[in-house]
C-alpha cells in the first residue's frame, strides 16, 4: 500500500525513474528530487514543476490505463518530459526526458517500457506522493 513517503517509481531494477515526494506543498510549485537509472547511467537530481502539474496527468494515466491507447505526458516541469504511451495491447513505452537546468542543453534521453499492470500502482503513488495534500485551485 503507498504511503505519503513513499516515492513514485516507474520502471524495474534496470531502468526506472524515482519521483520522491517534496519535503513541503507550497501553492505554487513543486521542488523534490529525482533518481533516474537508465543503463549504465544513474544519478539525481532537483526538478521543478507547477503544484498541480500532476492532477492532469493522473487523469490522463488513468484513461489510458482503460484504454491501453494513447498518451499521457507528464506536464508543467521545467527540466523533466515524460510521455507514456500505449500500444493498445498492454504494453506502455515510456519516454523520459531529463535536463540538467532550463538554462544548460544537457539531457538525458531514454525510454522504460511497461506492462499494463504497472499503471495502477504508479496512480496510487502519485496520489500519496503529489495530490493529497496539494491545495485547491482558487
Amino acid at each position: 500500500m503507498a504511503s505519503e513517503t513513499d516515492p513514485v517509481i516507474i520502471g524495474d531494477e534496470t531502468c526506472r525513474v524515482t519521483l520522491h515526494p517534496p519535503k513541503t506543498v507550497p501553492s505554487h510549485g513543486l521542488e523534490h528530487r529525482m533518481d533516474i537509472l537508465a543503463g549504465p547511467f544513474r544519478g539525481s537530481l532537483d526538478v521543478y514543476c507547477y503544484a498541480r502539474a500532476h492532477f492532469g496527468f493522473h487523469k490522463k494515466l488513468s484513461a489510458l490505463h482503460q484504454t491501453l491507447s494513447g498518451d499521457a505526458r507528464l506536464e508543467g516541469y521545467e527540466n523533466l518530459q515524460m510521455v507514456f504511451s500505449g500500444d493498445g495491447k498492454g504494453h506502455i513505452g515510456v519516454k523520459v526526458s531529463a535536463y540538467a537546468d532550463h538554462e544548460r542543453p544537457i539531457v538525458l534521453e531514454f525510454r522504460i517500457s511497461l506492462d499494463q499492470t504497472a499503471i495502477p500502482q504508479i496512480l496510487r503513488q502519485l496520489d500519496f506522493a503529489f495530490i493529497r495534500d496539494v491545495p485547491p485551485e482558487h
